[in-house]
């Protein structure tokens, strides 16, 4: 029997965050520091032709003392070029719970930098925040990208923002995706049945080959989704018929590997939803093995089952 499982079987646990204990740190306690800007053209940021040109980063806050501290609030900023204050908007954004800092700890916020910045002159930039409490303290800042003089007719008189997020836990770096040895493996389906009805319940099998020289583990909670479908023809002027994808836990229990070279094989059941008759002359079964941290790149297969509709 296929155990039912959630989402989270499958992701990989976070640290708590600190708890917010100790005074407000004081500008002295704090290090800060902005690595690199991003182009929102990149990693999926959602752009509009004005903010092809447009940045935004991270600035990191590092406790540097050796007793705990807190930090909330929105930041402002002052950016500088040679020492010249560059007269910038601002936009502020709803601020957040308190941040616990414990000695080496840190926090960060966004800082939102939209173009167009359009400068008179090229210089080195400088940065300097201030935080409720803590007061002002410079913000290293190691890139020194500016974001392009870009216009758009239909919005003429946006001029270039500062924009700082609220402090939040953490240093903001991006966790690398998670991967897993299991991706070498292919899937294979079988003892399918000839034709299907609606609110029908089947089984089938999945066959896990392995074509490595060296035996893969299934231990711990692995897992698989279903999806059901059945597409609509144009004849037919129905809706499609299908379902939530529905999340379960392999049955790993009297099989802990696949074996060089070898395969294991699964009894999977799929409920068909109920209705008066199929839309379609198809219904698509897709089997997506699962593991911990949802890596890209698990095996997974397709079945097309006749439904005796026509096409």
């Amino acid at each position: 029997m296929d155990e039912p499982a959630v989402d989270a079987d499958f992701q990989i646990p976070t640290q708590a965050p600190p708890p917010a204990t100790g005074p407000t740190c004081r500008a002295s306690q704090v290090d800060a520091a902005l690595d690199h800007w991003i182009h929102k053209s990149t990693h999926g940021e959602v752009n509009d032709p004005v903010m092809d040109g447009s940045l935004y980063g991270y600035v990191v806050l590092t406790n540097t003392s050796r007793t705990a501290c807190q930090l909330h609030g929105i930041p402002t900023v002052q950016l500088a070029t040679d020492g010249k204050a560059v007269r910038l908007d601002h936009i502020g954004v709803r601020t957040r719970p308190p941040v616990g800092l414990p000695p080496g700890g840190k926090a960060n916020f966004r800082l939102d930098w939209d173009a167009p910045y359009c400068p008179t002159s090229q210089g080195h930039n400088t940065l300097a925040a201030k935080l409720p409490g803590v007061g002002g303290f410079p913000v290293r800042l190691a890139d020194q990208t500016v974001p392009g003089c870009v216009h758009d007719e239909t919005h003429p008189q946006i001029r270039t923002a500062l924009s700082p997020g609220p402090v939040a836990n953490g240093d903001a770096q991006p966790r690398p995706p998670a991967t897993s040895p299991l991706t070498a493996l292919t899937a294979r389906a079988g003892d399918l049945p000839a034709h299907v009805h609606p609110g029908q319940t089947f089984d089938f099998t999945v066959t896990l080959s392995n074509p490595t020289g060296k035996a893969l583990s299934l231990a711990g909670r692995p897992g698989f989704s279903l999806d059901v479908l059945c597409q609509s023809t144009p004849a037919s002027g129905r809706e499609g018929l299908g379902g939530a994808t529905k999340v379960y836990l392999l049955n790993n229990r009297p099989v802990r590997r696949v074996p060089a070279h070898g395969s294991v094989r699964f009894a999977i059941r799929v409920s068909v939803p109920q209705a008066p008759s199929f839309p379609g002359p198809r219904l698509t079964v897709t089997w997506r093995l699962l593991t911990l941290g949802y890596p890209s790149g698990l095996p997974y297969v397709v079945v097309n089952l006749p439904t005796g509709v026509p096409a």
